[in-house]
């Protein structure tokens, strides 16, 4: 387990979150804040990695669409690939 979180008992191999994929949905903007909050979608992975499945991928944007009140920022490596 990476760096002691379970989210990385996968070590860095492509291990897709399913459950963590909607979590921003949930984080409304507190009455009052003036700034949204800044999301790093994946900061330790390649959202373009060959073996992500596109649904996934799709889904990942669609999530970053509906979370509107925030800044979703994506690292995108092998974004080159992808197009």
């Amino acid at each position: 387990m990476a760096m002691g979180q379970p989210n990385y008992a996968n070590g860095f191999a492509l291990t897709l979150h399913e459950h963590m994929l909607e979590k921003p949905l949930s984080w409304k903007k507190p009455l009052g804040q003036k700034k949204p909050k800044t999301i790093f979608v994946n900061s330790m992975s390649d959202l373009f990695h060959a073996n992500a499945p596109l649904d996934f991928i799709q889904r990942v944007f669609d999530v970053m669409r509906r979370a509107s009140g925030h800044t979703c920022q994506a690292h995108l490596p092998g974004a080159d690939e992808a197009i």
